[in-house]
């Protein structure tokens, strides 16, 4: 969702808006839609900082974190090429390049295009973030997947450097 000042108004457009829609005030820390009173849209601070964003659609909420999108992203896609395995879903997902795009396969899901938005951390336009970490010596060790703002931190640990499973 991407919110910035038009015409001395605040607008929010999400990413399957076609049109930006105008926010008013209701506190110092939260906004509703003009054309929507019922959508809220509330903002605080995270320990770290990190401005956070709430929006409640009338009961169902969603969660975004403010981010600074990567000037070129998608660089060094061969970093996180390999197989991971997550012990909590007792799945293997296994990310490869194809076609110059990281591509994430895993059973009954393959040749999902994952997009670097932030530095170490893609989206799939499936409202599902892929957060990488590294070690001390800047090699991708695991990531962590968040999806829908329901499910979050289930960690993937990288098990080799070359994908095992592949596309049948």
């Amino acid at each position: 969702m991407k919110l910035f000042i038009e015409s001395d108004s605040l607008k929010a457009l999400s990413s399957f808006g076609r049109e930006a829609v105008p926010l008013v005030p209701v506190s110092n820390t939260a906004f509703s839609r003009v054309d929507s009173p019922a959508v809220n849209y509330s903002f605080s601070s995270t320990k770290e900082d990190t401005p956070e964003m709430q929006v409640d659609f009338g009961g169902a909420i969603f969660y975004f974190e403010k981010v600074q999108l990567e000037e070129y992203p998608d660089q060094h896609l061969e970093d996180y090429i390999g197989e991971y395995y997550s012990a909590e879903l007792d799945v293997h997902y296994a990310l490869e390049v194809q076609d110059g795009q990281l591509v994430l396969n895993y059973p009954n899901n393959q040749g999902l295009i994952l997009k670097e938005g932030v530095t170490d951390t893609f989206g799939a336009n499936r409202r599902t973030k892929y957060s990488f970490h590294r070690n001390s010596k800047g090699k991708i060790i695991s990531f962590e997947v968040a999806s829908e703002g329901t499910v979050k931190d289930i960690l993937f640990e990288k098990t080799t450097s070359k994908p095992k499973y592949h596309k049948e």
